[in-house]
Order: structure tokens, then C-alpha cells, then sequence
């Protein structure tokens, strides 16, 4: 794919297609798990292409085994935006409350602060507001647009390992 610039694939469009037909539980944890794969995909396009790598995702203390990982390693190697950062706390925070606790809706009162403080949402008509669900909904799938084509551009600044001075 050098030199070629990515798309947004039919895959992904079926995927956000199947968001909206999911209950608010399956929505929360299908769309996570989603796009916890996608983080862990632009974390591997940044390190170093190597089994050591690949190992930092898997087992039981693996450093990049979680959601909440990936995405302070994403940030903290800038791979991620402050606003996509911010987001994706409450996106993790949001999935845990429903992953907890089977009475979790999008009519729970921490559910609700959550949704409201989402920055990624495409409301844009004040007069018609959208429901906690919608935003993190179009939350969602503004993080998903953007991650798709990520590990991409990441490639193009992979890191190496270098011989360092003394």
C-alpha cells in the first residue's frame, strides 16, 4: 500500500452498519472490541516488526493486553490526538459500566455524564439534540473513521533500533 492512500473498506462500512442494529449492551461491547483492535493494529504499524513486539498484546501480563492500555500507549507514543484520548477514556469507561453491571443503560445517570462529555459526535442541530445512545453512536464510529486508515500513516514513521551512542 505505499504510496497508495487507504480508503475507508467495505468491511468497516458493514461494521458501522451493524452498530445501529445492536442493542445498547451489544452496541457498547461490539464497538469496543472493534476498536480496541484497531488500536492495537496502530500501535504494531509504530514498533519495531518483530516477535518481541507482537508479544507486548498477548498473555497474562502482556503490556498491551487491555483496552485501557492501548490507548495510553497510543497517546503516550502520539499516535493518538488529545481530542481521540479524551474519548476513547470515556468510550473504556462507558464499555465498563455496561461489561458490569446488567441494569447499565443509556439512561443510567454515569452513562449519561459520559455520553454528554464525548467531543467526536457529528451533532451539529442544537434544536434536535441527540439521545446519550446517539452520541456515543457517532462517537464511536468518528473514532472507528478515524483509526481505519491509522496504521497506515503510523507505518510510515516506524521506529527501528538503532545502535546508540556510549
Amino acid at each position: 500500500m505505499s504510496g497508495q492512500r487507504p480508503y475507508i473498506t467495505e468491511e468497516v462500512n458493514d461494521f458501522i452498519g451493524q452498530i445501529g442494529q445492536e442493542s445498547d449492551r451489544g452496541k457498547v461491547l461490539v464497538s469496543t472490541g472493534y476498536i480496541e483492535s484497531r488500536l492495537l493494529e496502530v500501535l504494531l504499524a509504530f514498533m519495531i516488526q518483530s516477535k518481541v513486539s507482537v508479544s507486548l498484546f498477548s498473555g497474562p501480563n502482556s503490556a498491551f493486553g487491555t483496552f485501557s492500555s492501548r490507548i495510553t500507549g497510543c497517546y503516550a507514543l502520539g499516535l493518538i490526538s488529545d481530542d481521540e484520548y479524551h474519548d476513547l477514556q470515556l468510550i473504556r469507561r462507558i464499555r465498563n459500566d455496561f461489561a458490569h453491571s446488567v441494569r447499565t443503560s443509556f439512561k443510567t445517570p454515569e452513562v449519561i455524564n459520559r455520553c454528554n462529555l464525548l467531543r467526536s459526535t457529528t451533532e451539529r442541530v442544537p434544536q434536535y439534540p441527540f439521545m446519550p445512545g446517539q452520541k456515543f453512536e457517532s462517537a464511536v464510529v468518528a473514532i472507528i473513521v478515524r483509526l481505519v486508515n491509522r496504521p497506515f500513516y503510523v507505518a510510515q514513521n516506524r521506529v527501528s533500533t538503532k545502535e546508540w551512542p556510549l
